[in-house]
């Protein structure tokens, strides 16, 4: 149903090769193992057989080129993180990383009662102790992109804990939900 009106991409894992090989000179011919599926499944993530853009990933480039026509775009992976997603650096775009199983509050408070041991405590303490404004030439970026992910799971949780209708099982099945879940609530995330 997603698929057929057009809220859907589904990509297949598939390898790549710059230029016809045969089986006698492959070995020379490609920069890439083609029987390591680690190696395969990372570069049909990247496909940049001519090294245009290194560093980059499939959806990444394309996410560029959506951005540059002033489309809003929101990457998003599911438990981890992948090459396939990675556009330019100057893009400035982060990956949102979902669990699977839903979002998880940060618990600043100790609302919960959780018993923090006091070796962390204390080690957390020095860690930051002694600062001042600017004691830390990341300390302003550090700050701000903890806030920045702080407040998006606050806006993300309620969706991502939503329900779904959909009977969805498997090894994946969760990964799925959550996919879903995001699809359902793109206009209210604005993307």
């Amino acid at each position: 149903k997603i698929y057929d009106a057009g809220h859907g991409i589904f990509l297949a894992n598939f390898g790549h090769l710059s230029k016809a090989v045969t089986k006698y000179d492959w070995r020379l011919e490609t920069k890439t193992d083609l029987f390591s599926h680690f190696k395969m499944n990372h570069e049909a993530q990247k496909v940049d057989a001519f090294q245009e853009q290194a560093g980059t990933g499939v959806l990444g480039r394309l996410l560029d080129v959506m951005q540059e026509e002033n489309m809003t775009v929101g990457p998003i992976s599911i438990n981890t993180v992948t090459v396939m997603l990675d556009g330019k650096p100057e893009s400035g775009r982060l990956v949102d990383i979902l669990p699977s199983k839903g979002g998880k509050e940060f618990d600043f408070e100790n609302k919960n009662g959780l018993n923090f041991a006091d070796e962390l405590v204390t080690a957390i303490e020095e860690l930051n102790a002694g600062t001042k404004v600017n004691s830390g030439i990341f300390a302003n970026h550090f700050s701000q992109s903890f806030i920045d992910t702080w407040n998006k799971t606050d806006d993300l949780k309620d969706v991502l804990r939503s329900n779904i209708d959909t009977a969805i099982s498997g090894n994946r099945g969760n990964d799925f939900k959550q996919v879903l879940r995001m699809i359902k609530s793109a206009s209210e995330r604005g993307v």
